[in-house]
Protein backbone atom coordinates (compact mmCIF):
# COMPACT_ATOMS: atom_id res chain seq x y z
CA UNK A 1 0.00 0.00 0.00
CA UNK A 2 1.05 3.62 -0.34
CA UNK A 3 2.77 5.10 2.69
CA UNK A 4 -0.03 5.64 5.19
CA UNK A 5 -0.81 9.08 6.63
CA UNK A 6 -0.66 9.58 10.37
CA UNK A 7 -4.33 10.53 10.61
CA UNK A 8 -5.37 7.36 8.75
CA UNK A 9 -3.21 5.09 10.89
CA UNK A 10 -4.59 6.55 14.13
CA UNK A 11 -8.15 6.20 12.83
CA UNK A 12 -7.64 2.54 11.94
CA UNK A 13 -6.05 1.73 15.29
CA UNK A 14 -8.88 3.42 17.15
CA UNK A 15 -11.48 1.72 14.98
CA UNK A 16 -10.04 -1.71 15.79
CA UNK A 17 -9.75 -0.92 19.49
CA UNK A 18 -5.98 -1.36 19.40
CA UNK A 19 -4.04 0.09 22.34
CA UNK A 20 -1.30 2.49 21.27
CA UNK A 21 0.74 5.46 22.43
CA UNK A 22 1.95 8.47 20.48
CA UNK A 23 5.40 9.92 21.13
CA UNK A 24 6.03 13.51 20.05
CA UNK A 25 9.54 14.49 18.99
CA UNK A 26 10.78 17.93 20.04
CA UNK A 27 12.54 18.46 16.71
CA UNK A 28 9.44 17.84 14.66
CA UNK A 29 7.82 14.49 13.99
CA UNK A 30 6.12 11.76 16.00
CA UNK A 31 5.97 8.00 16.43
CA UNK A 32 3.09 5.61 17.12
CA UNK A 33 3.85 2.49 19.17
CA UNK A 34 1.35 -0.33 19.68
CA UNK A 35 0.93 -2.76 22.54
CA UNK A 36 0.25 -5.45 19.93
CA UNK A 37 3.75 -6.68 19.12
CA UNK A 38 5.36 -3.73 20.94
CA UNK A 39 6.05 -2.23 17.55
CA UNK A 40 6.90 1.20 16.26
CA UNK A 41 4.06 1.00 13.78
CA UNK A 42 4.29 4.61 12.64
CA UNK A 43 7.35 6.84 12.24
CA UNK A 44 6.39 10.27 10.92
CA UNK A 45 8.88 12.95 9.89
CA UNK A 46 7.03 16.25 10.25
CA UNK A 47 4.29 17.24 12.66
CA UNK A 48 1.34 17.53 10.26
CA UNK A 49 -1.61 15.12 10.51
CA UNK A 50 -1.05 14.18 6.87
CA UNK A 51 2.62 13.30 7.48
CA UNK A 52 3.26 9.88 5.95
CA UNK A 53 4.80 6.81 7.55
CA UNK A 54 8.49 6.20 6.98
CA UNK A 55 7.87 2.48 7.65
CA UNK A 56 5.94 -0.18 5.73
CA UNK A 57 2.34 -0.87 6.75
CA UNK A 58 0.66 -4.16 5.88
CA UNK A 59 -2.17 -3.48 3.39
CA UNK A 60 -4.26 -5.97 5.43
CA UNK A 61 -3.69 -4.11 8.69
CA UNK A 62 -7.38 -4.10 9.66
CA UNK A 63 -7.70 -7.87 9.31
CA UNK A 64 -4.69 -8.42 11.54
CA UNK A 65 -5.85 -5.95 14.19
CA UNK A 66 -9.32 -7.55 14.29
CA UNK A 67 -7.98 -11.10 14.50
CA UNK A 68 -9.24 -12.10 11.05
CA UNK A 69 -5.73 -12.92 9.77
CA UNK A 70 -2.78 -14.74 11.32
CA UNK A 71 0.53 -12.97 11.69
CA UNK A 72 3.25 -14.21 9.33
CA UNK A 73 0.84 -16.39 7.36
CA UNK A 74 -0.53 -15.56 3.91
CA UNK A 75 -1.84 -12.00 3.85
CA UNK A 76 -0.52 -11.64 7.39
CA UNK A 77 3.09 -11.93 6.21
CA UNK A 78 5.09 -9.08 7.70
CA UNK A 79 2.53 -8.84 10.51
CA UNK A 80 1.26 -5.28 10.95
CA UNK A 81 4.48 -3.69 9.69
CA UNK A 82 6.68 -1.07 11.32
CA UNK A 83 9.73 -1.86 13.44
CA UNK A 84 9.86 -5.02 15.55
CA UNK A 85 12.07 -6.84 18.05
CA UNK A 86 12.88 -10.49 17.46
CA UNK A 87 15.39 -12.94 18.88
CA UNK A 88 18.21 -14.76 17.13
CA UNK A 89 19.76 -16.97 15.90
CA UNK A 90 17.02 -17.59 13.38
CA UNK A 91 18.10 -21.18 12.78
CA UNK A 92 17.42 -22.14 16.42
CA UNK A 93 13.99 -20.61 16.89
CA UNK A 94 12.21 -20.21 13.51
CA UNK A 95 12.60 -23.54 11.66
CA UNK A 96 10.80 -26.78 12.41
CA UNK A 97 13.75 -28.51 10.72
CA UNK A 98 16.75 -26.34 11.59
CA UNK A 99 19.31 -28.79 10.25
CA UNK A 100 18.12 -27.94 6.72
CA UNK A 101 16.62 -24.48 7.33
CA UNK A 102 13.24 -25.97 6.39
CA UNK A 103 9.64 -25.09 7.36
CA UNK A 104 10.04 -21.52 8.62
CA UNK A 105 7.57 -20.08 11.14
CA UNK A 106 7.45 -17.18 13.58
CA UNK A 107 7.07 -18.01 17.31
CA UNK A 108 3.71 -16.40 18.15
CA UNK A 109 4.57 -16.01 21.82
CA UNK A 110 7.35 -13.67 20.78
CA UNK A 111 5.58 -11.87 17.92
CA UNK A 112 2.97 -10.55 18.25
CA UNK A 113 3.25 -12.01 21.75
CA UNK A 114 1.14 -10.88 24.68
CA UNK A 115 2.69 -7.55 25.48
CA UNK A 116 1.18 -5.27 28.07
CA UNK A 117 1.70 -1.54 28.41
CA UNK A 118 3.48 -1.19 31.75
CA UNK A 119 4.34 2.51 31.60
CA UNK A 120 2.87 5.39 29.60
CA UNK A 121 4.37 8.30 31.51
CA UNK A 122 6.91 10.69 30.02
CA UNK A 123 9.62 10.25 29.00
CA UNK A 124 9.26 6.51 28.29
CA UNK A 125 6.63 4.15 26.94
CA UNK A 126 7.30 0.62 28.21
CA UNK A 127 5.94 -2.75 27.08
CA UNK A 128 6.52 -6.17 28.65
CA UNK A 129 5.97 -9.70 27.31
CA UNK A 130 6.39 -13.04 29.14
CA UNK A 131 6.27 -16.25 27.09
CA UNK A 132 7.72 -19.73 26.58
CA UNK A 133 10.30 -20.18 23.85
CA UNK A 134 11.34 -23.39 22.11
CA UNK A 135 14.91 -23.78 20.92
CA UNK A 136 14.20 -26.45 18.33
CA UNK A 137 17.80 -26.87 17.27
CA UNK A 138 19.00 -27.66 20.79
CA UNK A 139 15.92 -29.54 22.00
CA UNK A 140 15.13 -27.05 24.77
CA UNK A 141 12.15 -25.05 26.01
CA UNK A 142 12.79 -21.87 27.96
CA UNK A 143 9.94 -21.00 30.33
CA UNK A 144 8.83 -17.51 31.32
CA UNK A 145 11.15 -15.65 29.00
CA UNK A 146 10.73 -11.93 29.61
CA UNK A 147 11.17 -9.26 26.93
CA UNK A 148 10.84 -5.55 27.58
CA UNK A 149 10.82 -2.61 25.18
CA UNK A 150 11.31 1.02 26.22
CA UNK A 151 10.67 3.80 23.71
CA UNK A 152 11.52 7.46 24.13
CA UNK A 153 11.77 10.51 21.91
CA UNK A 154 15.25 11.20 20.55
CA UNK A 155 16.40 14.69 19.68
CA UNK A 156 18.21 14.87 16.35
CA UNK A 157 21.61 13.31 17.15
CA UNK A 158 23.30 15.20 14.30
CA UNK A 159 22.08 18.69 15.24
CA UNK A 160 25.59 19.79 16.32
CA UNK A 161 27.43 18.04 13.48
CA UNK A 162 29.06 20.82 11.46
CA UNK A 163 29.12 18.68 8.32
CA UNK A 164 25.32 18.55 8.11
CA UNK A 165 24.03 21.31 10.42
CA UNK A 166 23.04 23.61 7.55
CA UNK A 167 21.14 20.83 5.80
CA UNK A 168 19.05 19.86 8.82
CA UNK A 169 17.00 23.05 8.69
CA UNK A 170 15.76 21.98 5.25
CA UNK A 171 14.60 18.45 6.12
CA UNK A 172 11.96 16.91 8.38
CA UNK A 173 13.05 14.59 11.18
CA UNK A 174 11.79 11.96 13.62
CA UNK A 175 13.79 9.74 15.95
CA UNK A 176 13.13 7.11 18.63
CA UNK A 177 15.54 5.52 21.09
CA UNK A 178 14.79 1.88 21.89
CA UNK A 179 16.06 0.14 25.02
CA UNK A 180 15.33 -3.56 24.67
CA UNK A 181 16.03 -6.40 27.07
CA UNK A 182 15.53 -10.12 27.42
CA UNK A 183 15.80 -12.43 30.43
CA UNK A 184 15.80 -16.22 30.13
CA UNK A 185 15.37 -17.74 33.62
CA UNK A 186 17.37 -20.83 34.59
CA UNK A 187 18.92 -21.08 31.15
CA UNK A 188 22.10 -23.19 30.87
CA UNK A 189 25.33 -21.24 30.56
CA UNK A 190 25.78 -22.40 26.96
CA UNK A 191 22.48 -20.78 25.85
CA UNK A 192 23.02 -18.76 22.65
CA UNK A 193 20.49 -15.98 22.16
CA UNK A 194 20.50 -12.31 21.16
CA UNK A 195 18.06 -9.51 20.36
CA UNK A 196 17.42 -8.53 16.74
CA UNK A 197 15.83 -5.26 15.63
CA UNK A 198 14.20 -5.08 12.18
CA UNK A 199 12.58 -2.09 10.46
CA UNK A 200 10.23 -2.87 7.57
CA UNK A 201 10.45 -0.42 4.68
CA UNK A 202 8.21 0.42 1.75
CA UNK A 203 10.14 0.54 -1.55
CA UNK A 204 7.13 2.20 -3.18
CA UNK A 205 4.76 1.04 -5.92
CA UNK A 206 5.79 -1.58 -8.47
CA UNK A 207 8.75 -0.25 -10.40
CA UNK A 208 10.12 1.82 -7.51
CA UNK A 209 13.52 1.05 -6.05
CA UNK A 210 15.19 1.77 -2.72
CA UNK A 211 18.89 1.59 -1.85
CA UNK A 212 20.31 0.29 1.43
CA UNK A 213 23.73 1.67 2.38
CA UNK A 214 26.01 0.07 5.01
CA UNK A 215 29.25 1.97 5.74
CA UNK A 216 32.20 -0.44 5.71
CA UNK A 217 35.98 -0.63 5.65
CA UNK A 218 37.95 -1.19 2.42
CA UNK A 219 38.05 -4.73 1.01
CA UNK A 220 34.88 -5.81 2.78
CA UNK A 221 33.29 -9.00 1.50
CA UNK A 222 29.52 -8.89 1.97
CA UNK A 223 27.72 -12.02 3.14
CA UNK A 224 25.06 -13.44 0.81
CA UNK A 225 22.69 -14.96 3.38
CA UNK A 226 20.36 -16.82 1.03
CA UNK A 227 22.58 -17.20 -2.03
CA UNK A 228 22.11 -15.94 -5.58
CA UNK A 229 22.72 -12.19 -5.15
CA UNK A 230 24.02 -10.58 -8.35
CA UNK A 231 25.80 -7.30 -9.04
CA UNK A 232 22.44 -5.89 -10.13
CA UNK A 233 21.35 -6.18 -6.48
CA UNK A 234 24.53 -5.93 -4.43
CA UNK A 235 27.54 -3.66 -4.98
CA UNK A 236 30.51 -3.48 -2.62
CA UNK A 237 32.22 -0.09 -2.84
CA UNK A 238 35.42 0.93 -1.05
CA UNK A 239 33.51 2.59 1.81
CA UNK A 240 30.01 1.09 1.72
CA UNK A 241 27.86 -1.82 0.66
CA UNK A 242 24.84 -0.94 -1.52
CA UNK A 243 21.86 -3.31 -1.64
CA UNK A 244 18.76 -2.99 -3.82
CA UNK A 245 15.27 -3.26 -2.30
CA UNK A 246 12.42 -3.44 -4.79
CA UNK A 247 10.47 -6.60 -3.80
CA UNK A 248 11.26 -8.22 -7.12
CA UNK A 249 13.48 -11.01 -5.76
CA UNK A 250 14.14 -12.56 -2.35
CA UNK A 251 17.61 -11.77 -1.04
CA UNK A 252 19.51 -10.89 2.09
CA UNK A 253 22.93 -9.38 2.71
CA UNK A 254 25.01 -9.20 5.89
CA UNK A 255 28.20 -7.46 7.00
CA UNK A 256 30.59 -8.77 9.65
CA UNK A 257 31.19 -6.50 12.65
CA UNK A 258 34.91 -6.57 11.80
CA UNK A 259 34.09 -4.89 8.45
CA UNK A 260 31.92 -2.04 9.74
CA UNK A 261 33.33 1.44 9.13
CA UNK A 262 32.99 2.57 12.75
CA UNK A 263 34.58 0.39 15.41
CA UNK A 264 31.91 -1.21 17.59
CA UNK A 265 29.10 0.81 16.04
CA UNK A 266 26.51 -0.37 13.54
CA UNK A 267 24.80 1.94 11.07
CA UNK A 268 22.51 0.88 8.27
CA UNK A 269 20.48 3.27 6.13
CA UNK A 270 17.87 3.10 3.39
CA UNK A 271 17.20 5.76 0.76
CA UNK A 272 13.62 5.44 -0.43
CA UNK A 273 11.50 7.16 -3.07
CA UNK A 274 8.50 9.29 -2.15
CA UNK A 275 5.47 10.38 -4.15
CA UNK A 276 7.49 13.48 -5.11
CA UNK A 277 10.19 12.47 -7.59
CA UNK A 278 12.39 15.31 -6.36
CA UNK A 279 12.28 14.13 -2.72
CA UNK A 280 13.79 11.23 -0.80
CA UNK A 281 13.24 9.49 2.50
CA UNK A 282 16.21 8.38 4.60
CA UNK A 283 15.71 5.77 7.36
CA UNK A 284 18.61 4.84 9.66
CA UNK A 285 19.05 2.12 12.27
CA UNK A 286 22.11 2.37 14.52
CA UNK A 287 23.48 0.81 17.70
CA UNK A 288 26.61 0.53 19.84
CA UNK A 289 25.41 -2.72 21.43
CA UNK A 290 26.56 -5.11 18.75
CA UNK A 291 28.84 -8.15 18.59
CA UNK A 292 32.48 -7.17 18.10
CA UNK A 293 33.76 -10.23 16.26
CA UNK A 294 32.74 -13.53 14.71
CA UNK A 295 32.83 -15.44 17.98
CA UNK A 296 30.11 -13.13 19.33
CA UNK A 297 27.89 -13.31 16.20
CA UNK A 298 25.13 -15.94 16.33
CA UNK A 299 23.02 -15.68 13.16
CA UNK A 300 24.22 -18.13 10.52
CA UNK A 301 23.80 -17.63 6.79
CA UNK A 302 21.43 -20.12 5.21
CA UNK A 303 23.61 -20.34 2.09
CA UNK A 304 26.78 -21.04 4.11
CA UNK A 305 26.09 -21.90 7.76
CA UNK A 306 29.77 -22.50 8.50
CA UNK A 307 30.85 -19.22 6.91
CA UNK A 308 30.98 -15.65 8.23
CA UNK A 309 28.07 -14.13 10.17
CA UNK A 310 26.76 -10.59 10.03
CA UNK A 311 25.94 -8.04 12.71
CA UNK A 312 24.15 -5.79 10.21
CA UNK A 313 21.73 -7.18 7.63
CA UNK A 314 19.30 -6.06 4.94
CA UNK A 315 16.49 -8.10 3.43
CA UNK A 316 14.48 -7.76 0.23
CA UNK A 317 11.16 -9.61 0.22
CA UNK A 318 9.87 -10.91 -3.07
CA UNK A 319 7.95 -13.67 -4.85
CA UNK A 320 8.36 -17.19 -3.52
CA UNK A 321 8.61 -20.51 -5.34
CA UNK A 322 5.24 -19.86 -7.00
CA UNK A 323 5.60 -16.55 -8.88
CA UNK A 324 1.80 -16.30 -9.18
CA UNK A 325 1.22 -16.37 -5.43
CA UNK A 326 0.69 -12.99 -3.74
CA UNK A 327 3.49 -11.67 -1.60
CA UNK A 328 4.21 -8.54 0.43
CA UNK A 329 6.30 -5.69 -0.95
CA UNK A 330 8.79 -4.65 1.70
CA UNK A 331 12.46 -4.52 2.54
CA UNK A 332 14.14 -4.55 5.94
CA UNK A 333 17.15 -2.99 7.64
CA UNK A 334 18.31 -5.05 10.61
CA UNK A 335 20.83 -5.11 13.45
CA UNK A 336 21.83 -8.27 15.30
CA UNK A 337 22.65 -7.03 18.79
CA UNK A 338 24.99 -8.35 21.46
CA UNK A 339 24.29 -11.81 22.88
CA UNK A 340 22.85 -12.51 26.31
CA UNK A 341 25.21 -13.65 29.07
CA UNK A 342 24.77 -15.33 32.41
CA UNK A 343 23.98 -13.06 35.34
CA UNK A 344 26.28 -13.06 38.40
CA UNK A 345 23.81 -15.15 40.40
CA UNK A 346 23.78 -17.70 37.53
CA UNK A 347 19.97 -17.78 37.62
CA UNK A 348 19.32 -16.35 34.15
CA UNK A 349 20.75 -15.32 30.80
CA UNK A 350 20.11 -11.63 30.14
CA UNK A 351 21.07 -8.67 28.02
CA UNK A 352 19.95 -5.08 27.42
CA UNK A 353 20.67 -3.34 24.12
CA UNK A 354 20.04 0.22 22.96
CA UNK A 355 19.38 1.22 19.36
CA UNK A 356 18.06 4.26 17.51
CA UNK A 357 15.59 4.48 14.63
CA UNK A 358 15.72 7.75 12.68
CA UNK A 359 13.98 9.11 9.60
CA UNK A 360 14.57 12.23 7.50
CA UNK A 361 12.60 13.52 4.53
CA UNK A 362 13.51 16.31 2.15
CA UNK A 363 14.76 17.15 -1.29
CA UNK A 364 16.81 14.55 -3.11
CA UNK A 365 19.87 16.80 -3.02
CA UNK A 366 19.62 17.48 0.72
CA UNK A 367 18.95 13.87 1.71
CA UNK A 368 21.89 12.56 -0.31
CA UNK A 369 24.17 15.22 1.20
CA UNK A 370 22.87 14.38 4.67
CA UNK A 371 23.44 10.68 4.05
CA UNK A 372 27.03 11.25 2.94
CA UNK A 373 27.70 13.36 6.01
CA UNK A 374 26.19 11.17 8.72
CA UNK A 375 27.27 7.84 7.21
CA UNK A 376 30.80 8.97 6.32
CA UNK A 377 30.42 7.84 2.72
CA UNK A 378 32.13 9.80 -0.04
CA UNK A 379 29.60 9.19 -2.79
CA UNK A 380 26.21 7.49 -2.84
CA UNK A 381 24.93 6.08 -6.11
CA UNK A 382 21.32 4.97 -5.81
CA UNK A 383 20.03 2.01 -7.78
CA UNK A 384 17.32 4.32 -9.16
Amino acid sequence: MARIAKSELLSRLEGAGTEFAEIAIADGGSAVVTTRGARILGLFPGAADDATNALWTNPHLDGLLRGQLRDWDGEGMGSTGGERLWIAPERSFYYYHPETFADWFCPAGMDPGHYRLSNHDEPEVVFENIFDLEDIRNWRVYRNVRMERRFEALANPFRRDRKVKAILSNVQYVGIRKTDSIEVPYAPSDTRINLWTLALLDPGPVGSVGTVVIPVRPETQAIDYFGGLTKQRLIVHSDHVAFRIDSQAVGKVGVRPEDLALVRRAQIAAFLPTTDKDSLLLVIQRSLDIPHNQSECLDEAKANPDGPKGAVQANNNGPGADPNSPYKRFGEIEIQMIAASQTPDKRRMAVTAVSDLLAFEGSREDILALGRGVLGVKEISLFA
